[in-house]
């Protein structure tokens, strides 16, 4: 069985490189329109910061996954989720009390798939500017 990360990377590298061979066109079957655009989002989705992003937007939205289906049910009665929800409330709470660990675990595993794709690891400029 494959895991979320393997899963991921199975996904997240065809499509980098589906728009790497757009931007290119090295068989000119692109038109410019679909180039300009592939040469865009390809530049957006290879950047280190957008892996790790990514990484912290999906297990937080992990946690909440559960529930979610279980209120959009149709037989969504909240009565059945309320062991649910405060499982999620628990479960955060106890996130934010770690978030060190967690962050650097989730990090970790941005690293990992950045090494995987050749992407070097890199953070934002924290100064725009710099003023004397």
């Amino acid at each position: 069985m494959i895991n979320d990360h393997d899963l991921f990377i199975e996904l997240f590298e065809p499509l980098r490189s589906t728009l790497d061979d757009m931007r290119v066109n090295a068989s000119s079957i692109h038109n410019k329109k679909s180039q300009t655009d592939a040469f865009s989002y390809f530049k957006a989705i290879d950047d280190f910061p957008f892996i790790v992003n990514l990484i912290l937007t999906y297990r937080v939205l992990e946690l909440s996954l559960l529930v979610t289906k279980l209120l959009q049910s149709k037989t969504n009665d909240i009565v059945d989720g309320i062991p649910m929800i405060t499982s999620l409330i628990s479960r955060v709470a106890s996130i934010r009390k770690n978030v060190d660990v967690y962050h650097s675990r989730w990090y970790n595993e941005g690293l990992s798939i950045a090494k995987f794709l050749n992407i070097q690891e890199s953070k934002p400029r924290t100064n725009k500017r710099q003023i004397f």
